[in-house]
Order: structure tokens, then sequence, then C-alpha cells
């Protein structure tokens, strides 16, 4: 009976102490819910009574002008902060009216620096114009000019020519500090070495005009004139001529750079070039025909680097995809 008794007494005190520590739970909870609601309270009376002296100094004060200014920080402040990718690319939030500012201060720069070039380049357009006419004196002679203005234009065509291609650098510099910021961290190192090569493939589709293709050019277009035809070449047509080939030419060598940058972004596969490689050669020869007359040789030199710019592509395409298969980013 003793013991049973004491299991009694045992079993009532650890009910009741149990009783009293859910009491004082319950008593802590209400507490802490209770110093939460007055802190929220205090909270909401001081956003109020802020909110009615901002509301009072607003009025004071020429209120539209005031509260338009205030709309704008907010608008601003949440267009900022609206990019969830902005701290992976470690970019400095910009709204759209600060990106139309930069992109009208980076035109600024580009306008700026083609003057002076071309300004500088007139400076020199005597030998400019010696060195462009070259290909065309050795070949046939001098070119002739139809005009009282056209010395004046000739040099100044000339002199914007060559500010235009020694301008090319400044224009994708600014392009790229333009798009930079939206480009994550991890890509940024192929869009310099993708702006870098670009340049440096321009440059030798023109250095291939103007060194290789344009001296036989001539002589084969010269070569058909025929006995009853007398031919007059003008200063101006031909240096329009020679931009166009060169340019044409050195916007076809960009086809490694723009195939490796469709193929990282995930339009084009290494896979599809293999498969439309014959249909590339015949576009290559086709576009060898327009770009250049009727002459075999001309047209092989044309023909043969832009091929061999194709499998370079190829190359490219299969090394760019690689790299995502082993960073996981592909099966």
């Amino acid at each position: 009976m003793a013991k049973k008794n004491n299991s009694e007494i045992t079993e009532l005190t650890t009910k009741t102490n149990k009783q009293k520590n859910t009491a004082s739970k319950k008593t802590t909870a209400k507490k802490k819910a209770s110093v939460k609601k007055k802190v929220s309270q205090k909270k909401a009376v001081s956003k109020k009574t802020a909110a009615k002296k901002a509301v009072k100094k607003t009025s004071k004060k020429n209120t539209p002008k005031t509260q338009k200014k205030e709309l704008n920080k907010q608008e601003n402040f949440l267009e900022k902060t609206s990019d969830a990718d902005v701290d992976l690319r470690g970019d400095n939030p910009m709204t759209v009216v600060e990106h139309l500012d930069e992109f009208r201060s980076r035109i600024l720069y580009i306008l700026i620096f083609l003057i002076a070039i071309t300004v500088g380049a007139l400076y020199f357009s005597d030998i400019i114009l010696e060195q462009l006419n070259a290909p065309f004196k050795e070949t046939v002679g001098k070119l002739n000019i139809f005009s009282i203005a056209e010395p004046f234009m000739l040099k100044l065509k000339a002199a914007g020519i060559v500010g235009l291609m020694l301008t090319l650098p400044v224009i994708l510099f600014q392009v790229w500090r333009f798009i930079s910021p939206a480009v994550g961290k991890e890509d940024r190192w192929f869009g310099r070495i993708s702006f870098v090569f670009a340049l440096l493939l321009f440059y030798i589709g023109v250095s291939v005009v103007y060194f290789g293709l344009l001296p036989m050019v001539i002589k084969v277009l010269q070569s058909m004139v025929t006995e009853n035809m007398q031919q007059v070449q003008g200063a101006s047509n031909y240096l329009s001529f020679l931009f166009m080939f060169s340019f044409a030419m050195g916007v076809l060598f960009e086809l490694p750079i723009i195939a490796t940058i469709l193929t990282k972004i995930g339009i084009l596969t290494p896979q599809f070039l293999i498969v439309k490689r014959k249909y590339a050669i015949v576009a290559i020869w086709i576009i060898a025909a327009i770009i250049t007359p009727a002459d075999p040789l001309s047209q092989v030199l044309v023909a043969i680097p832009l091929m061999f710019l194709y499998e370079l592509s190829i190359l490219l395409s299969k090394a760019i995809i690689y790299r995502k298969r082993k960073k996981g980013l592909i099966d």
C-alpha cells in the first residue's frame, strides 16, 4: 500500500510540474507576442508620424515638383533593384534613362574620335590617295576627275575611309563597354576574345583585298574592254569600289566569330554546320562569283579562304560544345 501511495504521489507531482511548465510556456509566449505587438505598433506609429511630417513638409513646398521627384526616386530604386542577376554579374544597376544617357555618351566618344581621325587623315590626304590609287595606277594608269569640286570631295572621301577603318577598334570597345554589364562574369572573357579576333579578321579581309585581289580584279576588268570601247575610270568611283569590296571581304571574314557566338548562345551546333557543308560550299562559290569579275583565278582566291574559315568555324563550334559538356551545361 505504501508503495502504491508513493507512486501516486510521484505521478501527481509530475503532472503538476508539467502543468506548471505548460502554463509558464504559455505565459512567456503571450508575453513575447504582446511585446512583438507593442513593437509593431510603435513602428507603425513612427511610420505614420514620419509620413505625416513628410506630407507637412511637402505641403509647405511646391507639392507637385517634390512629389514627382519622390516618385521618380522610388521608381528608380525599384528599377535598379528589380534585376536578380545583378550580384552574379557584379553590375551596378542602372535605370532606363541612365542607360540612354550612357548610350548617348558612348556615341559622342565615337563621333569625336572619328572626326579627329578624319581631320588628321585629311592633312595627309595626298599620301593616302597615292597609296589607295597605287593598284589602279600600276595596272591601268591615272584616274580621271570630272568636276571642279571632285578633288576636294575625293580627299574628304579618302580621309573618311581611313578614319572609319581606324575608328573600328574604338567602336568595338565602346560597344563592349556598353553591353558588358549585362554579360555574366564567366562569359566576359569570351566576349573580349571575340571582339579582338573580330577586329583582326576584319583587317585581314581588307588586307587580302588590297594586297592580293584588287590588282588582279582590275586587270581582269580592264581586259574586258574591247577595241571599240574606251574606258574612262573616275577616281571617285574607284574609291567607292575599293571601299565596298574591302568592306564586303572584311565582313565575310567574320564567319568564325559569328559561328562561335551563335554556338555559345545555343542557336548553332557543329552537327548543323557539318550537315550543311555542301550547301555552304556552293554559297561560298556563288558569293565569290558575285563579288569578283568573271575570272577563275580571282574566284578561287576568294572562295578558298572562305572555305577555310568555314572549316575553322566548325572546329571552334566543336570546342565550345566540348567546354559546355565539360561544365555540365549540356548533355
